[in-house]
């Protein structure tokens, strides 16, 4: 996707008019244009765009740097619309105001953003550009030392932030100290505010969590530990996963059904692709022949067997077929 490039371009001394917003501005400029039999200015007006003479608003970001990790702050964001960010030029992902991610690697990082709603952009942004340095900002140092004596890590290899975790099983994570303490701590577990809103002891003598099958919850879910000690207390861990059917395959849909008899559409894990390269197919039947859906993910009243897939890029998910309303 062309964003990242975007924002760059946007958020630079050197945007000009002839720019048009890199890719999108001057999409929007045609329609205006032909909409209102407009010509365009002649000669260019190489005068840089200011931020509050643009259609396109801007995003504050703020980068709060955590033990572990940061969490991004986003304001500025247009009513109904929905964000993607990226770290250093990387591809576009869903994000959130207030989303935690992972430390990044050791140098000199930033972040950018877009807002967007149906399709158009609504808002960019840029943060202020951070340093990680080397040995610092993380919950180990240079040496892979835990840099407090109560921090906590799993115990389980094959658990990986953000994997696939069926829904018709208890899910158990495992944790233990990545060093002895020296006093007697005592571990706490948080799910999400789904079971409690407030800490409470894990359970297998501290060791462990348990999330009961009926209990867990579908798409993204968070898992947090923090051990203490008399007036000690340790960096908290914080896991996450996705809770899905057992039949899960990559790019998945589910659809719930309203009281008017129409089904909404939805990824079952929502970052299997970004919201702005989602495209919805329709067919009457699961071997008929696909377009894409005319009211986008929202099927209204469909016959027995109307099947819907998802486009995302140059790939196609499986298909969901849907039964006929009562």
């Amino acid at each position: 996707m062309k964003g990242s490039q975007t924002f760059r371009t946007v958020l630079t001394a050197a945007l000009v008019a002839s720019s048009c917003w890199a890719a999108f501005g001057c999409e929007k400029w045609r329609k205006k244009s032909n909409s209102d039999n407009d010509t365009p200015p002649s000669p260019v007006d190489l005068t840089p765009i200011e931020a509050g003479k643009s259609s396109v608003g801007i995003l504050e970001i703020k980068v709060a740097l955590r033990d572990n990790g940061y969490t991004l702050n986003i304001g500025g964001i247009p009513p109904g619309s929905t964000l993607e960010c990226d770290i250093d030029d990387t591809p576009l992902v869903p994000c959130n105001d207030g989303g935690e991610f992972a430390r990044p690697a050791d140098g000199d990082h930033k972040i950018t953003a877009v807002a967007l709603k149906e399709g158009a952009v609504t808002a960019i942004g840029e943060s202020a550009p951070f340093t990680i340095l080397p040995g610092t900002g993380g919950t180990f140092d240079s040496e892979n030392n835990p840099r407090n004596p109560l921090t906590v890590v799993t115990d389980d290899p094959a658990l990986v932030n953000g994997m696939t975790v069926p829904m018709s099983k208890d899910f158990v994570a495992r944790f233990k100290f990545a060093n002895t303490p020296s006093c007697k701590a005592k571990m706490q577990c948080k799910y999400d505010s789904r079971s409690s809103p407030f800490w409470n002891d894990c359970d297998d003598s501290g060791k462990a969590f348990t999330v009961r099958k009926d209990i867990m919850a579908a798409g993204l879910q968070y898992l947090s530990v923090q051990a203490a000690c008399d007036d000690q207390v340790g960096p908290i861990l914080t896991m996450f996963w996705c809770g899905v059917p057992d039949d899960y395959k990559p790019m998945m849909l589910g659809a719930v059904q309203d009281g008017q008899g129409r089904h909404i559409v939805t990824l079952i894990k929502a970052d299997d692709c970004p919201e702005s390269q989602q495209r919805f197919q329709c067919a009457t039947t699961a071997e008929g022949e696909f377009n894409l859906c005319p009211t986008g993910n929202v099927v209204d009243n469909p016959t027995a067997g109307y099947a819907v897939r998802l486009q995302c890029g140059d790939q196609t998910g499986p298909i969901l077929t849907l039964a006929a309303p009562p």
